[in-house]
């Protein structure tokens, strides 16, 4: 099929519309692909990124024990409510499955 024949969705995504003809060119397509995928994650450095991440968790360590140091507790009821009524549906979720965890465990 011609990149004309292809619909505009699947022009930004970027989807292929040619399938593989037999069994074994739809093996060598798989294969090509892990092997690309596999060429790409040994050509990053896991270290790097380790060593970001170890950075990051360590920086929102730090702006966690700030915040406690200088809120009330009035004040961290007031940041809840504040998330609670600009987030209702995820907050509801999350306090069923607390609620849920909790009743679980007392069961």
């Amino acid at each position: 099929m011609s990149f004309e024949d292809r619909s505009e969705a699947q022009r930004r995504n970027g989807e292929e519309l040619e399938t593989p003809r037999s069994t074994g060119d739809a093996i060598r397509h798989m294969r090509d692909k892990v092997r690309g995928f596999v060429e790409e994650v040994k050509s990053r450095n896991i270290g790097e990124a380790a060593g970001q991440a170890k950075d990051y968790v360590n920086e929102a360590a730090g702006q966690a024990r700030d915040y406690v140091e200088a809120t009330t507790v009035l004040g961290m009821f007031s940041d809840v409510g504040g998330l609670i009524k600009r987030y209702p549906l995820p907050a509801l979720a999350l306090g069923g499955a607390l609620g849920f965890l909790v009743f679980r465990r007392r069961a």
